[in-house]
């Protein structure tokens, strides 16, 4: 009895560990995908609207972009000659 009290504690135990661990697996396989996109900032419009065409190009980022590359770690950013007001920015 009591060795299969201590096999139900062990495998409870290692149970309780495994799915702690997940979670940090899991964060891992995200941050691993995120790396491996790059992102099209041609276009930015902060109103969401469906009804509105958004065709007003990037030219600085936005706060919200910003801290859209700093929480995923995306890989990359694509930009276009819109996305260029002069040269400096380059």
């Amino acid at each position: 009895m009591f060795l299969r009290n201590k096999v139900l504690v062990i495998s409870a135990l290692l149970t309780t560990i495994s799915c702690a661990v997940k979670p940090s697996a899991d964060m891992q396989l995200r941050q691993l995908v995120a790396q491996k996109l790059m992102l099209d900032f041609r276009y930015f419009c902060k109103d969401d609207r469906p009804e509105q065409n958004c065709t007003t190009a990037l030219t600085s980022l936005a706060p919200e972009l910003a801290d859209l590359i700093t929480d995923t770690g995306i890989g990359g950013v694509v930009l276009f000659a819109d996305n260029l007001d002069n040269t400096e920015q380059m």
